[in-house]
């Protein structure tokens, strides 16, 4: 538990001794990335925003806040279902940790999914109701999400142009 943060909290230090001031990397993230913790505030706007049709905000790419606004508005139902399998305490807790964090920073909103893509306890429901499903529901689940999954990394790479 304690070995855990050190290699963070190692890069940070080199960051910090390599550029001479011991806060650089916070210092990079907020000004070079405009990444910081915000309380939600940008992500309020960025729904607010989405809500009403408009995309005047810091980083504004309509498809992937779209889909970010989708995940967003999915996660008190993934919330509330992983609660009703009584997982341990401590996923209870990384889980609402991260979503705290990814939905409390200013960052590309359309990375929201990718940013909570560890917060695999919020996938133990749905999994548990798909291992359910018989083998042609699973193929043509999968196959959807496959294709889904192909047509964004395309349009990510190819059409944003970020990689």
């Amino acid at each position: 538990m304690f070995a855990a943060p050190l290699g963070l909290l190692t890069y940070i230090t080199w960051v910090g001794l390599g550029m001479g001031d011991l806060t650089a990397y916070f210092t990079l993230q907020r000004e070079g990335w405009a990444h910081y913790f915000d309380f939600g505030s940008y992500t309020l706007d960025v729904l607010g925003n989405t809500a009403v049709g408009r995309h005047d905000y810091l980083f504004a790419f309509s498809v992937p806040d779209l889909l970010g606004v989708q995940l967003v508005l999915a996660l008190p139902f993934l919330i509330a279902l992983m609660l009703r399998k009584k997982p341990p305490l401590v996923l209870v807790a990384y889980t609402l940790a991260s979503v705290i964090t990814v939905l409390g920073t200013q960052q590309m909103f359309g990375n929201t999914g990718r940013y909570l893509l560890p917060v695999f306890p919020l996938l133990l429901a749905p999994a548990a109701a798909l291992s359910r499903l018989k083998w042609p529901s699973l193929a043509v689940f999968f196959g959807t999400a496959a294709i889904a999954s192909g047509w964004y990394a395309h349009y990510v790479i190819f059409e944003l142009g970020i990689p």
